[in-house]
């Protein structure tokens, strides 16, 4: 194959370089990656190709550049080495390199770091909350059935906990592959089709120590299964949402504002860990798992739950209202209107409302991964809005047929029959 865009040099011992020369070195490993038949060793500059599409603009490159490549790639992390401490590239299916590392960890010990984080990233968001500046960017919004301009919002908050939870992470269990919001994508795309920034997120790992603290101590006693105790490595995924809720944050409407941690084993989610900063009694984590249970939660066993469905706050189906009304609502069920998608998952665990619907892609994995281990843990359903269940693996992110969620499993199956007679057949 021709590459008039560049010309490639390998060397086990690579240099720093620029944003820029890194910039463009992104794009063209991404590039490399899609040639049939290509493959690119271990490279420290890992692409940052622009989401959703498969087959990115790359003329605008220069004309010659250096790629270096190293030995040290931490391929579970799917993270790179070498060039100003450790870049989390901006990724697609495509990027992401498989998981191989032959690792076993205790699962126990994970969830524990996750719940103190979560509380650490509760105290990140109310600092930048409190700032003049927040830092917001648009990553690239869509259109309401009304014609009006949402936003897909990021904030500081995004970043620097995104940032920091992973430098813990990759630090204390670096062979585990770590989907992170921000990561993938966070970046907004050019005209061209590139990034539109050069920024990666840029970490540098730190070690911790998972078990300190009474906290810590609390995660490591529940009840988590003997299998969850010892597991490959290759078969965890951990999904990351720093900010769920980012245009309720922007607005000042802080209550539904959460961060999720989600983890999945075999593309089943096991554990879920969500901190919610400005709850009524105060910043609070709920936390817990098929088997152990769930902690943090004032929700009673076996509690009725509210004649209440839970949507987002911004109509993007025109289907919606259909489905609304023949569930009942406005004459069995009341609605309430949240675009935060754990905090609407949260709602269902804690009884608040009755489902959670959404009858269009518009959440991820990281939405809905740790919502979905607490329900399960006690029982709940969530599923696409047909019922069937999502996988949750290092690849395909989006919640493609929307969502719907019940603590309930006699609703939840109702609920289906329901949206199956009022929509037409997903795919």
């Amino acid at each position: 194959y021709r590459l008039p865009f560049a010309v490639c040099s390998y060397s086990k011992n690579p240099k720093p370089v620029s944003k820029k020369m890194a910039f463009h070195a992104r794009c063209i490993g991404s590039a490399l990656r899609r040639l049939p038949g290509t493959k690119v060793p271990n490279c420290t500059v890992a692409s940052r190709a622009q989401r959703g599409r498969q087959h990115p603009n790359l003329h605008s490159a220069p004309t010659h550049l250096a790629l270096s490549f190293s030995s040290n790639t931490n391929h579970g992390s799917k993270i790179s080495k070498g060039v100003r401490g450790t870049i989390i590239p901006k990724a697609n299916a495509d990027t992401i390199v498989p998981n191989t590392s032959t690792d076993r960890i205790d699962l126990a010990e994970l969830i524990a770091l996750l719940v103190q984080l979560a509380d650490e990233s509760g105290d990140i968001l109310r600092d930048v909350q409190a700032r003049p500046d927040k830092g917001v960017t648009d990553k690239g919004g869509e259109y309401a059935v009304t014609g009006e301009y949402v936003a897909d919002s990021q904030t500081a908050a995004d970043r620097e906990v995104e940032e920091y939870c992973l430098a813990a992470l990759i630090g204390t269990f670096p062979t585990l592959c770590y989907v992170a919001e921000e990561s993938v994508c966070g970046i907004p795309v050019g005209e061209d089709g590139m990034c539109a920034s050069e920024e990666g997120l840029m970490v540098e790992p730190v070690k911790r120590d998972p078990l300190s603290g009474a906290r810590a101590a609390e995660v490591m006693a529940a009840a988590w299964p003997a299998e969850l105790r010892e597991v490959e490595a290759k078969r965890v995924i951990v999904y990351i949402d720093p900010l769920d809720g980012t245009g309720e944050f922007v607005a000042g409407n802080l209550l539904p504002v959460t961060n999720l941690f989600g983890v999945a084993v075999d593309g089943v989610p096991v554990a879920g860990v969500i901190n919610q900063p400005w709850a009524p009694s105060g910043s609070r984590t709920v936390w817990g798992g098929p088997g152990a249970g769930v902690f943090g939660s004032d929700f009673p066993e076996g509690g009725a739950a509210a004649p209440m469905v839970g949507t987002n706050r911004v109509m993007r189906d025109t289907r919606l209202p259909g489905v609304l009304e023949a569930l009942g609502v406005g004459e069995k069920y009341g609605q309430i209107m949240v675009s935060a998608s754990g905090y609407n998952i949260l709602s269902v665990l804690e009884g608040f409302t009755s489902l959670y619907v959404l009858t269009r892609k518009g959440t991820k994995k990281w939405d809905s991964c740790a919502g979905e281990a607490l329900l399960r843990a006690v029982g709940g359903v969530t599923t696409d809005a047909v019922g069937r269940p999502y996988t949750y693996g290092a690849h395909h992110h989006h919640n493609l047929c929307g969502l719907l969620v019940s603590r309930c499993p006699d609703l939840h199956a109702e609920a289906v029959e329901v949206i199956k007679q009022q929509c037409a057949p997903w795919p």
